[in-house]
């Protein structure tokens, strides 16, 4: 029989050396989660306050809804419902999500546009109440054709949110193209900045964003050549005339002639930028790598290998001057 295990690891890094760790006084909460029957694609987030939020789709008779739940003074508070329809995508692998700006929230997710099932946008809906109310949705990009729009990412930017996405408008059955793009949505709910970072992706691994100060924005997502190598890249750009052309993080030089579903994830850690990605690089093996970087995303230093032989499905959290990675484990 087969377990899945989610792995936490803990990293201090001095140009990848050890340090000597500080006592861990944490204490194990076991929380119980808010969300009703038959829920899934839960997301956590945090409010100005620094109160952890929960959001989630909840399905029932044919329908899904997206909801959250924000935990205060040792409980949940009520959930709240954004958006409810038959037309709401649920998918396992792209799943809905919420920033937080202050008082001001974004929120995604997929609207299903056609029957059929490769046809849906990226949906985005407001509050300048701390989700109390919310705006109708808006599609985030510009386009209505029947194509794939998902793989949202958001961070927080200067009176509003840069977000970024994986668009399929371009894509045929002969030549399936995936671009990433990404726009500016101010407070107002205006999107504007619309571009093109990168004009040949990997079709549905998820991405990540980071603004490294002064709204100048990093778009890490998993690129895709001509040779179907797979590797981690990031784009550098803000919204003044500054866009860069697409970094490889690391060649791995995975050769894969399909989507591995298993994005990047990255966190400021002071000044210094930290990335996680799962890859089979050239020998095949599954491998979570690290990598940091001390000038904003110029250049990284050479991976860490964390695990072998795992599923990846990575994230990390940075604290105290140390990284904490997560990931599945596969074991017999």
């Amino acid at each position: 029989m087969k377990y899945l295990f989610i792995i936490l690891a803990t990293i201090s890094f001095s140009c990848f050396a050890p340090q000597e760790q500080e006592e861990n006084n944490s204490e194990k909460v076991n929380l119980e989660s808010p969300a009703g029957a038959n829920s899934e694609e839960a997301t956590f987030f945090t409010t100005q306050a620094g109160n952890m939020g929960l959001s989630w789709l909840e399905k029932k008779d044919k329908a899904a809804s997206l909801k959250f739940s924000v935990h205060k003074n040792g409980n949940w508070t009520e959930p709240k419902t954004l958006v409810s329809g038959k037309d709401i995508l649920t998918n396992w692998a792209d799943f809905p999500g919420i920033q937080t700006n202050g008082k001001n929230w974004v929120a995604w997710f997929l609207h299903k546009n056609n029957p059929d099932t490769f046809a849906y946008d990226a949906m985005v809906m407001q509050s300048s109440d701390e989700g109390e109310t919310w705006s109708a949705p808006q599609r985030l990009h510009s386009d209505s054709t029947l194509t794939e729009h998902g793989f949202v990412s958001a961070v927080v930017a200067k009176n509003g949110f840069q977000l970024m996405w994986l668009d399929g408008r371009l894509a045929t059955e002969d030549s399936p193209i995936f671009t990433v793009r990404s726009a500016y949505l101010n407070f107002d709910g205006h999107i504007s900045n619309r571009k093109i970072l990168d004009d040949n992706t990997c079709t549905c691994c998820q991405t990540f964003m980071l603004n490294t100060g002064n709204d100048n924005f990093i778009a890490l997502y998993r690129d895709r050549t001509n040779e179907e190598i797979r590797d981690i890249a990031g784009v550098k750009f803000n919204n003044e005339g500054r866009l860069e052309k697409p970094q490889i993080l690391f060649n791995d030089e995975w050769h894969i002639p399909g989507c591995p579903v298993n994005g990047p994830r990255s966190v400021m850690n002071g000044d210094e930028i930290g990335v996680a990605w799962f890859t089979m690089g050239t020998n095949g093996v599954s491998t979570i790598n690290f990598a940091t970087s001390s000038d904003k995303g110029k250049t990284y230093k050479t991976p860490l290998l964390i695990d072998e032989n795992n599923k990846g499905r990575v994230d990390v959290l940075a604290n105290g001057g140390a990284y904490y990675l997560s990931f599945i484990d596969d074991t017999d």
